[in-house]
């Protein structure tokens, strides 16, 4: 595979991110009655954890290669949605040590897919001989 393309999908998933972040961002100032920017991360957070596992499993599997659009979004996704969550909602919900823990295995998932994406590879579990 071209090694532009792997380049070419974390900034396409890093410009949907930054266009989901600013459309939620600019629903409050509308007077809207929307989720607002809190809602939409940590909504996305609770979506982006379960999505995950999924998707490592899935690639253990060799169903899904460590160059394709998903895996390489929910990869930064993790790492996106895992920060803001440990950074920018401290002042939003009371945190405790469960809670950094949470953010904390979101962040390292998102590392791990991004290193299996782009430096090194992960063996899986398929019969195939590497």
């Amino acid at each position: 595979m071209n090694t532009y393309a792997k380049w070419w999908k974390l900034a396409w998933s890093a410009a949907i991110l930054a266009a989901l972040t600013i459309y939620f961002t600019q629903i409050p100032n509308q007077g809207s009655e929307g989720v607002g920017l809190f809602g939409f991360l940590f909504l996305s957070w609770v979506t982006c954890l379960p999505a995950s596992v999924l998707v490592v499993v899935i690639r253990l599997f060799g169903i899904i290669g460590r160059t394709s659009f998903v895996y390489v979004f929910v990869g930064l996704s993790c790492f996106y949605f895992g920060n803001c969550g440990l950074f920018l909602g401290i002042g939003e919900v009371n945190r405790d040590a469960l809670w950094i823990c949470l953010y904390g295995i979101t962040i390292i998932i998102g590392i791990i897919l991004l290193v299996d994406s782009f430096v090194i590879e992960i063996r899986r579990f398929s019969s195939q001989k590497n």
